[in-house]
């Protein structure tokens, strides 16, 4: 096996694993996401009503963890639907795991992008690969 094939291999497995993390950990903090924050913000004005409905039931109630876990982690991001100050209803380990979470999760989905396009175009450049 020649070098850049164990390379691929390396990175492909290592997307998969942080693609495969994701799912748990956000499941764990959507059940560990505290009730008072979204009685007080999952609600108008801070959300339009087709939002509250839509971001209610699964799938969807798992994004709305996500955004929220961002406002935690980064404060700033709140700032246009006014939830600056959200951060303060939860515990400080839950704010620095969804520090550590947006970041991880954000570095993985913009991996997504050079990863899968210099696949591509080193494995159709050595004939590997046919389109």
């Amino acid at each position: 096996m020649d070098l850049e094939s164990y390379l691929a291999i390396v990175l492909i497995s290592l997307f998969i694993l942080l693609m495969a993390l994701n799912f748990p950990i956000a499941l764990v903090m959507h059940l560990l996401m505290p009730r008072a924050v979204l009685e007080k913000y999952f609600k108008p004005p801070y959300f339009s009503e087709a939002e509250v409905a839509f971001f209610t039931g699964l799938p969807f109630c798992m994004l709305r963890t996500v955004m929220f876990m961002s406002v935690f982690g980064f404060p700033h991001r709140g700032k246009t639907r006014g939830l600056t100050q959200a951060y303060r209803m939860v515990p400080s380990w839950y704010r620095r795991l969804s520090k550590v979470y947006t970041i991880l999760f954000v570095s993985t989905m913009a991996a997504i992008v050079p990863i899968g396009l210099g696949f591509g175009i080193y494995y159709t450049y050595t004939g590997q690969m046919e389109w």
